[in-house]
């Protein structure tokens, strides 16, 4: 017999049977708040984007710029931020590297060693 089938033969005989789930659809688990830091954050969100608002706002009222002008950013300092930023995460990923490598060849000789002993 094959193995699935002679599994499947031991799991009648003894009554039990797999215990099958229902799958959760792409939405349901989009918008599935259970033990995520959503709920406690949305009303910081909310409270920025309210001010983000209400500053641009006041500046098209106030200072009689256009819109298209009060919406307008440079990119510079995000490019700038982020070559940055990149250059700081790519050092630390090759640092932490180096010491699991470091931490690799000195398990490795001491598992040389203890089998030297052992002999």
């Amino acid at each position: 017999l094959s193995l699935s089938l002679s599994l499947s033969l031991l799991f009648r005989e003894r009554g039990t049977s797999m215990i099958v789930r229902p799958h959760p659809t792409a939405f349901d688990l989009l918008f599935n708040c259970a033990g995520s830091v959503v709920p406690a954050i949305l009303p910081r969100i909310f409270l920025a984007a309210a001010i983000g608002a209400v500053a641009a706002f006041l500046r098209v009222e106030r200072t009689g710029t256009p819109e298209d002008e009060a919406t307008r950013f440079e990119f510079g300092p995000f490019t700038a931020l982020g070559v940055a930023v990149s250059l700081l995460l790519g050092f630390r990923n090759n640092f932490a590297y180096d010491r699991w490598w470091e931490g690799r060849k000195q398990w490795g000789a001491g598992l040389i060693k203890v089998r030297c002993f052992a002999r």
